[in-house]
């Protein structure tokens, strides 16, 4: 059997404690800490009057109605498709792979976006914008929901 017994002082105690908790802490944090880096604010989408002003703050004016209101659900496995579609999101700043398995609503809305008329897709989950995009009416090419005057 080996026993080990070390001598130390109330002070010398703390000093180990509190520098175990510092380096929790910072673990915790760089695990947890959000990838901000090319992701959108998180923008509110409670209301269709939040979806119009989202939409004007790109560039696009839309209808005050939308033209259809789905769910949609996110598939548990990606495909193709998906990984096709969400590398349009994340032009964008979004990341519907966080959204597998998920039900999310999809807000269609006629607008225009700069000169050119576009049908704007919002995907919504729990009253917050998590995709979309801008979709050609007359040939159904899709664009990010990124301004509508920045070049692609």
């Amino acid at each position: 059997m080996f026993v080990c017994s070390v001598k130390t002082t109330r002070r010398t105690l703390a000093i180990g404690l509190c520098c175990l908790v510092a380096f929790l802490v910072l673990t915790a944090t760089v695990i947890w800490w959000p990838d901000s880096a090319g992701t959108v604010e998180t923008v509110a989408a409670a209301t269709t009057q939040e979806h119009l002003t989202f939409l004007r703050s790109i560039g696009c004016e839309a209808a005050a109605e939308p033209m259809a209101i789905e769910e949609i659900l996110i598939p548990d496995t990606p495909d193709e498709a998906f990984e096709t579609y969400n590398a349009l999101q994340q032009q964008a700043g979004f990341d519907l792979s966080d959204y597998h398995g998920k039900r999310v609503k999809k807000w269609s809305y006629m607008a225009t976006c700069g000169d050119t008329p576009a049908v704007a897709n919002l995907y919504i989950y729990r009253d917050v914008l998590v995709g979309g995009d801008l979709t050609d009416p007359n040939t159904g090419e899709q664009r990010a929901l990124t301004t509508a005057t920045q070049e692609e």
